[in-house]
Formats: structure tokens, sequence, C-alpha cells
């Protein structure tokens, strides 16, 4: 946007928003349960933080705040790394969000035999010893936050047999999270799909916007449904003659 950005830093610009809208499309396909195989890859650990480092510098300098990486990766592989940028970028998101302008969010990775342990440090006001106990469940008082991000970025590590946790810090807030590394647990079967909960519910969605219509056929299906979709009185008038549904879900704004 500048205008002073040379073609190779476009390109590069370019092929990071791409990455990015990927992995939000596996994401969100993942939560809605209408993609169930895992994502074991095999990356270095040093392209994951290097990476998510590159797509939040933006916001960072907005924000007139450093963004730093201490330690070294030493070459270690991690698995799931999708699951590890997610949880990266949650956690650099949050600490943006509170770290005062001028200052310092950083990034401390160390690794070991078996697991690498990475901290991330603002120096914002910290969290609340009365809000300690809940800011993993969903509590949020940041503007705009639904208090889902740090829950679901707990969820994704412990499904790594990993761990996020909020730790003691003089300044600010501290989170810990840690991530075995590739090679130190067997890799387990591929994943099955969804139990089938809804075999043989016959669901109807009254929704006139595409994309909502689409999430919700998605997540229902994957689970057994038959789902079928009108837009209009037209098309609903059509759907109550083939016969009654077990439930309908039904958009009731213009």
């Amino acid at each position: 946007r500048a205008g002073s950005a040379s073609p190779e830093a476009l390109l590069h610009a370019l092929e990071v928003i791409e990455e990015q809208a990927q992995i939000a499309q596996h994401l969100a396909r993942r939560a809605i349960g209408a993609e169930t195989s895992l994502v074991w890859e095999e990356t270095q650990l040093d392209v994951v933080l290097g990476t998510a480092i590159d797509v939040l510098g933006v916001a960072a300098h907005r924000k007139n705040i450093r963004l730093t990486l201490a330690g070294r990766p030493g070459g270690a592989r991690v698995r799931r790394s999708t699951d590890l940028h997610q949880i990266v970028r949650t956690l650099v998101l949050n600490a943006l969000a509170y770290a005062p302008a001028g200052s310092e969010v950083r990034l401390d990775v160390s690794v070991g035999p078996t697991t690498l342990t990475l901290e991330v440090q603002d120096l914002g006001p910290g969290v609340p010893e009365a809000r300690r106990a809940t800011i993993f469940e969903g509590d949020s008082t940041r503007e705009g936050g639904a208090g889902i991000g740090l829950r679901y970025a707990r969820d994704l590590a412990r499904a790594a047999s990993g761990d996020l946790e909020l730790t003691e810090s003089e300044s600010g807030a501290r989170f810990r999270l840690t991530w075995p590394r590739w090679g130190s647990l067997s890799m387990p079967p591929r994943s099955m799909p969804s139990a089938p909960v809804l075999a043989g519910r016959r669901v109807l969605i009254v929704e006139d916007d595409e994309h909502v219509a689409l999430l919700l056929e998605a997540a229902l299906s994957s689970r057994g449904a038959s789902v079928r979709v009108v837009r209009d009185a037209g098309e609903l008038e059509q759907a109550l003659l083939t016969g009654a549904h077990d439930v309908a879900l039904i958009d009731l704004s213009p």
C-alpha cells in the first residue's frame, strides 16, 4: 500500500496472504467438522516462527511495538506446524492488543530433546488474579474479543501432546507453550470422520446468505444429517412438499 515496495516484496506479500488464507480455510473447516483428517506435516521450527513474525510484523509496526525472537531453534523440526502457527499467531495478537506503544513483545524459544518451549511476553497491564483461572475458558476483556482464541489455542496444543499455560511474570503477561519435536512421539493413525450423530435426521436450513448456508450444510452433513437449503419462499414451499423435517434452522433477520 505504501507504493514504494519492490516487485519482489509485493510478490512475497502476496505469497504470505495466499498461505494465510489457505491456513484459515483449513482451520475453519476443521472447527466445524467438515475436515477431520489431521495435518502431521514436518516443518522446521524456525520456518514456522519466521512466517508468523513476518505475518504479524505489520500489526506490530502499526502499533509501534517491537516484535523480537530470542533463542535458537537449532534446526528443530515440528509436526502439525499449521496448528503451531495458529497458536503463535493467537498469542502474539493477544500480546499486541495489550502491549503499550513503544514497548516490546518478545518470543523466547528453547529446544529440548523431545519438546520445545515458546514463551510470549508483553509489557502490558498483565492478567488480574481474578481472571487467571478463567482466561482459557472463554473469558475476554479485549475490545472485539470473543474469548475463543486462547481456549482454542490450548485445545490445539493439548491435542498435539503439548500444553499452553499462563505463567508468573513481574510485568505484563507471559504465556508458555510446550510442543513436541518431530519424532518424539509415534504418529497416530489417521483420524476417522466425526461420529455420524445426526444420521437419519432431516434438517431444513432457511438462509439467504450463501456463505452461511454452505457453512451450516458442511457442518451438519459431516455428522450424517440430510440437509436441504432453501433461500427464498418459493424454495421453501417446494421443500415442505418433500415431507417432514426433524429440525429447521431459520434466519430471523432480513
